[in-house]
């Protein structure tokens, strides 16, 4: 069973305006990292070193519940810069509107 947060993360984040050009040999796909970081907040994990844990440690059930079979976790170097392109506002006014969390 799919969760629906990851579901929403994954139809909407283009809504976000990610521009993330990073040069890595690995699919990344922008919608599995940022649903893993925005439940790596969620679950209390308050760091980009946690966060960027809580993602490879979970790789596997980020690929099932989004459909994105191919996706991989993204660098923990990389991360920071993949997230400094992350319209924040735009992501902080999806998740209100489909889960009522500010």
């Amino acid at each position: 069973m799919k969760n629906p947060a990851l579901e929403v993360l994954s139809k909407h984040w283009p809504e976000c305006r990610i521009i993330a050009i990073i040069e890595v040999k690995k699919e990344i796909l922008p919608a599995v990292i940022i649903a893993g970081f925005v439940l790596a907040t969620m679950v209390g994990r308050s760091t980009v070193s946690g966060g960027y844990r809580f993602i490879r440690n979970r790789i596997d059930w980020l690929r099932e519940v989004t459909g994105h079979e191919n996706a991989e976790h993204i660098s923990r170097a990389h991360l920071p810069r993949f997230l400094n392109w992350l319209d924040w506002t735009a992501l902080n006014d999806l998740i209100e509107q489909h889960f009522g969390i500010r």
